[in-house]
């Protein structure tokens, strides 16, 4: 269905009164290949919600580093914060998903 929507030409940077875009929902839910589709046809890896979350901040704190990987090798700032000032890591920390903090760690995250 989202396939068809994209050929279409629907627009994937709409977001939600929230803020949250398809990338932001497709990530907190960990739908590893709507996340892949969606970036491969241009999401915004760093939209961040009315709260200032990114793809990332959420993948992190639901432990899913699968989409936190894919959303690092396509470009978002590891060190990018929320309105709170909170980091992926915090996130990740916080919710104790140690595989998650260990990769971003690994990817320049203090």
């Amino acid at each position: 269905m989202v396939k068809l929507l994209l050929q279409k030409g629907a627009d994937i940077t709409l977001k939600t009164k929230d803020g949250s875009t398809a990338l932001h929902i497709a990530s907190l839910e960990g739908h590893t290949e709507m996340v892949k589709l969606l970036l491969k046809n241009g999401a915004k890896v760093s939209a961040k919600t009315t709260l200032g979350l990114t793809a990332l901040h959420l993948a992190a704190r639901q432990g899913l580093k699968e989409i936190a990987k894919l959303l690092l090798d396509n470009g978002i700032d590891v060190a990018i914060k929320t309105n709170q000032e909170w980091t992926a890591l915090h996130n990740a920390a916080h919710q104790g998903h140690t595989a998650v903090a260990n990769l971003l760690i690994n990817r320049g995250a203090d």
